[in-house]
């Protein structure tokens, strides 16, 4: 039998009397008051979505080749070279693009489950404070919720419990943090509520975690605030006084706590590893870089507005839509990166 239903020259259905037949789409359109798009142009439209599409992931092919060759060959001696290599690509591609692409190479390099070289994130971080100071906070914005998203994940429920102590990841995120704040991308607050977060799922990994960061960077942050060093250190004993028996005779655990007594009382000598010159001589080296009077703009964000900020949004980015009740904004929220003091980093 012959078909009830053709379609004509148009591409308009009609039964078997030649009638047209209501478009489903259109009806829904008409009832959701949408605009009407007859099926030739709907099919335009899906191959131009497709040609598009295509020739997007070319462009970010190309970009990742680009930024990969130039990330490959970074070091502190050809540092200003690469970072306005890196520059320039920003300047020719969309931020989103750049950022994207930076993110998939920076975690692919520095956050595997070996423990990364800590010169590695030393240089790579003091480019994203060039980047920083040189194209826009919103850079190191995007780093610093990437970076602090990653971190909040490993600390959550059910998945530090699984975590072996042989997978560095989360040392690494660590890391990576420590070396923002150094290069003063963000302010002390958020650091010492990492801290205390890490102190607050207190087991061999966030032990091996804060040991990491007293190791790598405790002297400056007992130099930067005196008080809130006191403050955060008392908050870690008190948790390890609270700590099962298990894990206080834990011979991490133990070591730490010699660690973070040794930065207390400013004995160098009990860390012999410790060697502040490469990131002071990358503070500089940065400090020399910055054209125009750029300079790091430090930015004053709690842990909890990064951690929401899909949801409600980036006050800290100008332009950024904010759904948030601002009367319940936390304390470090509340103050909002001024240029005047930012600078201030780099000064002592």
């Amino acid at each position: 039998s012959l078909p009830t239903v053709k379609e004509d020259i148009y591409g308009r259905k009609r039964d078997a009397e030649g009638n047209i037949l209501p478009d489903p789409i259109e009806q829904e359109a008409t009832a959701a008051g949408q605009k009407y798009i007859p099926p030739h142009q709907r099919a335009l439209m899906a191959a131009a979505s497709a040609g598009t599409n295509e020739k997007q992931a070319e462009i970010l092919a190309r970009l990742l080749k680009q930024c990969k060759g130039l990330l490959n060959r970074l070091s502190e001696a050809n540092l200003h070279k690469i970072a306005a290599g890196i520059e320039a690509l920003y300047m020719k591609n969309s931020r989103y693009n750049m950022n994207e692409t930076l993110t998939r190479l920076l975690q692919e390099a520095l956050l595997g489950p070996t423990r990364t070289q800590e010169r590695m994130v030393q240089e790579h971080m003091v480019l994203l404070a060039y980047l920083h100071a040189q194209i826009g906070s919103e850079i190191g914005a995007h780093f610093l919720q990437t970076f602090v998203e990653l971190f909040d994940g490993h600390l959550k429920d059910g998945h530090l419990a699984s975590l072996a102590v042989e997978d560095k990841q989360l040392n690494n995120v660590v890391l990576l943090l420590c070396y923002m704040y150094i290069f003063k991308i963000y302010e002390l607050s958020l650091l010492m509520e990492l801290i205390s977060r890490l102190a607050d799922s207190l087991c061999e990994k966030t032990v091996e975690c804060l040991l990491l960061i007293f190791q790598s960077i405790g002297f400056r942050l007992r130099k930067d605030d005196p008080l809130a060093f006191k403050t955060m250190m008392q908050n870690v004993q008190s948790k390890i006084a609270a700590a099962p028996l298990e894990l206080k005779e834990n011979p991490r655990l133990r070591f730490m706590v010699d660690i973070l007594n040794a930065v207390k009382n400013n004995n160098m000598n009990k860390l012999p590893q410790y060697d502040p010159e490469l990131a002071e001589n990358l503070r500089k080296r940065l400090k020399a870089m910055l054209k125009n009077d750029r300079y790091v703009v430090t930015l004053n964000i709690a842990l909890a507005d990064l951690l929401r900020a899909d949801k409600v949004g980036k006050w800290w980015i100008v332009g950024s839509a904010w759904t948030g009740n601002l009367n319940e904004m936390g304390t470090a929220s509340k103050q909002k990166p001024n240029q005047s003091g930012s600078s201030a980093g780099f000064a002592d």
